[in-house]
């Protein structure tokens, strides 16, 4: 995956992330609010990396990750990956 997002394909792979973006944001939505979701959040706000990163949503990205963490503080690696991409 980070072939195609450090590649020519870059712009096509931006232009599609930012088409799902609602649903990205519903379905994050849907894992902090569903009791026992709260690691598929983060594993879908870690996934999402290069879609904040490039796409130019670092500061949503971040506020994300960084409210998912707060509300779901079991160790896990899905959450040492998360707290990887915040930094």
């Amino acid at each position: 995956m980070v072939q195609q997002w450090c590649g020519p394909m870059q712009d096509v792979l931006i232009a599609r992330m930012d088409l799902d973006h609602a649903n990205h944001v519903a379905a994050l939505q849907w894992s902090a609010t569903t009791a026992g979701e709260q690691q598929t959040g983060l594993l879908l706000l870690a996934s999402l990396r290069y879609h904040w990163l490039a796409g130019g949503r670092l500061a949503e990205g971040r506020m994300r990750i960084q409210a998912m963490l707060a509300a779901d503080t079991e160790r896990s690696a899905v959450r040492a990956e998360c707290l990887w991409v915040a930094i």
